[in-house]
């Protein structure tokens, strides 16, 4: 019996009880996959583990010496990244390299020497829309395209849909989603996608936007999972926001580190974690959370996961 024939038997069983069937392991539908430089994005949990991005060049980065032209400690970022890739490796998550900057000179520049230290995926951000564009602009003249993830399109307002057009195709763009409620998220994706999909981006990824503690931050992850079982698409979510929002004297009292997992629990595909220098403690904790949820899937649905796995690298055997 395979896992979707199970899931949907035992559905007709509850149903019988007057209970409606929520399964959050597994979604009733076809599920997208894109292989971005390598890195495989998206599809059923048990397939590929999530991917976990750290992110350099942030507002108020240590490593950056000018944040308008681009000036950086080029020695540190390169341990930084060559760190992740090697926690991707010992733990079997598959990573990327998310780079912020606050212009477009800026952003260009961190792009080259991401894409000169790693083969990894590169997700360029920017709160300007001309960096992100340009950024991008010259990431296709220069064939970095297919490793590049544009983060991200917020709106259909006439300014940034021209932009993006004249840029157009761009292979891979996150869909930022950000709102209060379900329903209002699938309306802003509805609208998104009726004006970009095929027509300015190739493929998309979908992200909900993460509020503060308090104001739906759960809801935002649960959202994640509902997005992808609605539309197919792989999602993402820039979980360390959730984090960072927290009051400083809560984090003193409470420990709030599981919230680095929840994307894993909701079968999220790409976790923006937040500062690459916490890579070794997030690794440490997705890759527990990849094994728990894993390890449901085997017992319960009999879906192995594929061989590059935090399942088989912890020592789990699979039997």
């Amino acid at each position: 019996m395979t896992a979707l024939e199970r899931v949907l038997r035992e559905g007709e069983d509850l149903r019988l009880r007057g209970v409606e069937p929520v399964n959050t392991l597994f979604h009733r539908r076809k599920l997208i996959v894109y292989d971005i430089a390598g890195v495989k994005l998206g599809g059923q949990r048990g397939e590929y583990a999530s991917v976990l991005a750290g992110t350099l060049f942030f507002r108020k980065d240590p490593l950056v010496k000018d944040g308008r032209k681009g000036l950086f400690d080029k020695e540190g970022a390169e341990k930084l990244i060559i760190q992740q890739a090697e926690l991707s490796e010992e733990y079997g998550i598959p990573s990327m390299v998310h780079v912020v900057g606050e212009t477009a000179e800026a952003l260009t520049k961190y792009m080259f020497f991401v894409a000169d230290v790693t083969d990894a995926p590169i997700i360029i951000d920017s709160t300007s829309l001309e960096a992100r564009v340009e950024a991008t602009r010259v990431a296709k003249e220069t064939g970095l395209n297919g490793r590049i993830i544009y983060n991200s399109i917020l709106s259909v307002e006439e300014k940034e849909a021209r932009m993006l057009q004249e840029i157009s195709p761009i292979d891979y763009a996150i869909i930022l989603a950000y709102d209060f409620t379900l329903e209002a998220r699938f309306k802003k994706i509805d609208q998104i996608l009726s004006r970009v999909k095929g027509a300015v981006v190739d493929n998309v990824i979908l992200d909900p936007g993460v509020p503060i503690l308090g104001e739906g931050s759960i809801e935002a992850v649960y959202s994640s999972w509902a997005l992808k079982n609605h539309y197919g698409y792989p999602t993402a979510i820039g979980i360390h926001n959730l984090y960072a929002g927290i009051p400083p004297e809560m984090k003193q009292k409470m420990d709030f580190s599981f919230i680095y997992s929840l994307p894993v629990l909701y079968g999220v595909d790409l976790n923006l974690y937040g500062p690459m220098r916490n890579a070794p403690r997030i690794f440490r904790q997705v890759a527990a959370a990849e094994v728990t949820v894993a390890d449901e899937l085997c017992n319960v649905l009999n879906v192995m996961p594929r061989p590059v796995h935090p399942y088989y690298q912890l020592g789990k055997d699979g039997t």
